[in-house]
């Protein structure tokens, strides 16, 4: 189940296995996980600056470099 915040209320339903895309701006939620199985999510996040390690050495973590116009941004 979750919430689309274009229409309060509104549940869509997910068959198992299935895949829910949105916003994480969206308010949403799911019910309890009742299988053995983990819940996995794949989180992307974009920033419109580099985010480089501290020592300023690269980019921080596994963060990719952002193309414009089949251009390297950063």
């Amino acid at each position: 189940m979750g919430y689309n915040g274009d229409d309060p209320g509104e549940i869509v339903e997910i068959p198992a296995g299935g895949i829910a895309v949105f916003s994480s701006t969206n308010l949403h939620r799911s019910g309890v996980n009742t299988t053995d199985q983990m819940r996995r999510v794949y989180l992307a996040q974009f920033s419109g600056e580099l985010i480089q390690n501290k020592d300023g050495s690269g980019p921080f973590g596994r963060a990719e470099p952002f193309l414009q116009d089949g251009r390297r941004v950063a």
